[in-house]
Formats: structure tokens, sequence, C-alpha cells
């Protein structure tokens, strides 16, 4: 879904990408309409907004790759198939003569927040900042059961990350986040910081019963 200003011009793009849902049923039923407030905030400011369905969500019409469990390796795998989702729906913008690449923003919730940082470790051109809203994915066993370890290696990632990205970023957390609590939003941003990274912390008061869906 692609969302705009009125007026003939182009537009920089912001790119939206869509969380993941913990019960497996629920990827075929999401749909770029969810996120459509969202996209009319951007577009009011002046942006060529675009939700695109990653692979194995709504009707995209693929499998699933964004698989995270087991080692380092199925994670890093996982999360790069991500970000090459969110390359594709660039290139498919490309050549319209109502969208701009120049100033282009990436913005994500939750999932799409860790895919919107791992775009940024190898950025495409033009691409100048990114937002991330409750950004992270946990790590889980093959049963698809939450790893004993999950935040020690979600911090590991970002440590990771940290090395590559250095896209100016905005990550935006709230207090009562039933994914990724304070503390562990504080020890992912410091690894992420002290890698290279650049970021901006904005920890917010609780939001409504879970946090994790301030987006």
């Amino acid at each position: 879904m692609l969302i705009r200003p009125a007026e003939k011009q182009a537009y920089p793009l912001a790119l939206i990408s869509h969380g993941s849902p913990l019960d497996t049923k629920q990827r075929p039923l999401m749909a770029p309409q969810w996120l459509y407030w969202q996209a009319l905030e951007f577009a009011r400011r002046g942006f060529a907004v675009l939700i695109v369905m990653r692979r194995g969500y709504g009707d995209s019409g693929s499998s699933y790759v964004e698989y995270t469990c087991c080692g380092p390796q199925h994670y890093q795998q996982g999360t790069q198939a991500m970000a090459a989702d969110l390359r594709a729906a660039i290139a498919a913008m490309k050549g319209r003569a109502d969208v701009t690449t120049k100033g282009m923003i990436a913005v994500g919730n939750s999932a799409g927040g860790l895919a919107s940082v791992v775009l940024a470790t190898d950025p495409p051109p033009g691409l100048t900042a990114v937002i991330s809203f409750a950004g992270g994915m946990r790590w889980r066993t093959a049963d698809l059961k939450i790893r004993p370890d999950s935040q020690d290696r979600l911090v590991s990632a970002y440590k990771m990350l940290g090395r590559k990205a250095r896209t100016p970023m905005l990550w935006i957390y709230a207090a009562n986040d039933s994914y990724f609590a304070p503390e562990l939003v504080r020890r992912m941003y410091d690894a992420f910081s002290a890698a290279g990274g650049r970021a901006q912390l904005i920890s917010l008061p609780p939001f409504g019963d879970d946090g994790h869906y301030l987006f």
C-alpha cells in the first residue's frame, strides 16, 4: 500500500515494516491496512509511505523465511531475509515520478524495527534515518518456545549490528513493553552503541496494557 500527499511531485520514501505475531496462524491474515493510520501520519508530514508485507505474511504469495531459532547463523539468515524484502520493496519504487529515495527513512515496529536496523548495516542509497518502535525479535527454540538465553543472544545480535550500522536511528520503547523490558533495552542499546552504532534511545512511560503496541 502506497500513501502519499496529493500534489504532483516526488516525495521521499518512508518504508513501514510490520511486526511478527506469536501465533503463526495470524500471519496470512495480516494486511497493509493494519498500519494505515500510522502511514497516514507520515504522509501528512510529506512522505510517500509504503507499507510492505514481507514474505510469509498476508497475501505476499511466498513462504515464511524469517526463522530465528537455533544458532546465530539461523538468526542472521532470518534477519537478513527481512532486510532483503525491504530492499525489494525499495527497488519496486524506482522509476516512479511521485517517489524518491533521496531522504528516505525506514520505520519498523517490533520485528519490523529489527528489520529496519538490519537494513542499515548495508544501507540502500538515500537512506537517511531509521525509526524503530519496540524493535527486536526474540530467540526461539525449534519448537518456537522462547530460549532461556534469549536476552543475552539478542544483546549479542545488536552488538554485531552496531559494528556495521552507521545510519542515524531513533529507538522508541515504552516502560511496560512485555517483550523488551527497560533493562534489556538498555543492554541492547549499550551494546549497539559501544560497537559503533548511531542511535538515540527514547524511553517512554507505560502505554496501555502493553507498551509493545505503542506504534
